[in-house]
């Protein structure tokens, strides 16, 4: 099915990007940190120790349905 991600990405404590990152069941919140850091830092032009990337994973709609009709069943 895929993990969906958001990351917010902060320099200096000033959110400088966001954006949202979809893969397979292998796409990790590490990789999606990694590969946002990176690309802020470059589109920034500041090192990539300063860039602060905050990763959550997100639910898709149709996990979240599901969850809810299993609640809602009992299981």
């Amino acid at each position: 099915m895929g993990k969906n991600f958001s990351w917010t990405a902060k320099v200096d404590g000033k959110t400088v990007a966001d954006g949202t990152s979809s893969g397979a069941d292998d796409h990790t919140a590490d990789r999606v940190e990694q590969e946002a850091s990176l690309n802020v830092s470059l589109a920034a032009g500041v090192p990539r120790g300063k860039v602060d990337v905050t990763v959550t994973e997100r639910k898709s709609n149709r996990q979240q349905v599901a969850e809810a009709r299993a609640a809602h069943n009992g299981r």
